[in-house]
């Protein structure tokens, strides 16, 4: 949805003064919105499972059965990837004008270098998240992705 409502807004020419820096700021903020919600369904699972155990609700009948959740998480982690990919790419662009010099100088800056990291470990997600990238890495799978918890 989000990325329709930028499709939107830049045909309708309603970006604002500066349309760049519309872009970069609404790519970064869906990306970490994203991720906040993508991050927070197991723990919102377990409590809910916690609340419904102590009141003593029966199966099928509590929150934390609601497998849908877990079930579009994986593409929610996927989506969170790309707006932080699509991000990454307009500040290249639009503000470095892909000249490699100023990356490097750039990462002076404590939250570019956070930046930059968390891409680089969502790109690892985002690559290992496939169905056949978990039966080729079979157990090693789960370490990889149970790894960003610590």
């Amino acid at each position: 949805m989000p990325a329709v409502y930028l499709f939107l807004r830049y045909h309708l020419n309603e970006l604002g003064s500066n349309p760049y820096e519309f872009l970069m700021n609404y790519s970064g903020h869906c990306s970490m919105i994203l991720f906040i919600i993508t991050y927070a369904i197991v723990p919102l699972r377990r409590w809910l499972k916690a609340f419904c155990d102590w009141q003593k609700l029966a199966y099928g009948k509590r929150l934390s059965d609601w497998n849908f959740l877990v079930y579009n998480r994986r593409m929610l982690g996927l989506n969170t990837f790309y707006y932080a990919f699509f991000h990454t790419c307009l500040y290249l662009y639009l503000e470095l004008d892909l000249d490699w010099q100023f990356v490097v100088e750039e990462l002076e800056r404590r939250f570019i270098a956070i930046g930059w990291i968390s891409l680089s470990i969502l790109s690892l997600l985002a690559l290992t998240s496939p169905k056949f990238m978990q039966n080729r890495l079979k157990r090693h799978w789960k370490k990889i992705h149970r790894s960003i918890h610590s």
